[in-house]
């Protein structure tokens, strides 16, 4: 019969386990920094493309109805808003969205005439836009280096969106 030995305890040392733990630490803190940048650059889109879908229901809606339809855009209280009204309701009579809190409009660089309070684009029958063209800016409240805006860009009422230096004045 065979006498039990025990042999030495086997693990991990202290010096070994600290390793891995600032690793982990390390590993972790890269990931919370990408993540939070991601979950910032993901509210800034959407909004930016809430700001976009605001403009083509406006020309939608002027295109179906014959008659001038716009979109509005202000701030309340740092909360970002949008509406799409006829041109005959006054502003504080549309039914406002709220963005993302996440978001704000950017007033130095968005340069969408403002009228009665808020931030418009107005469209008529055939699409055209009534008036200035211009942009809406977005930008993240934490990190106003993530920017995204909506161009109004021809008379004719083209859209679009762009990013970052090229929303800037």
């Amino acid at each position: 019969m065979r006498q039990y030995k025990p042999r030495g305890v086997q693990g991990y040392t202290i010096p070994e386990l600290l390793v891995i733990v600032v690793i982990l630490g390390i590993l972790s803190s890269i990931t919370l920094t990408s993540w939070s940048y991601f979950v910032a650059n993901q509210a800034v889109r959407q909004a930016n493309e809430a700001v976009f879908m605001a403009m083509r229901s406006a020309q939608s809606q002027a295109r179906t109805s014959k008659e001038r339809w716009q979109a509005s855009f202000r701030e309340e209280d740092e909360q970002a808003f949008w509406a799409v009204h006829s041109v005959t309701v006054h502003p504080d009579d549309a039914q406002w969205i709220a963005l993302s809190s996440a978001v704000r409009y950017d007033e130095d660089n968005s340069t969408l005439r403002r009228v009665q309070g808020a931030r418009r684009v107005v469209f008529d029958r055939r699409n055209h836009v009534m008036g200035q063209l211009g942009r809406i800016t977005i930008v993240h409240r934490d990190s106003s280096e993530l920017r995204r805006c909506t161009f109004v860009s021809t008379l004719l009422g083209t859209l679009r969106q762009t990013r970052n230096e090229w929303c800037e004045r």
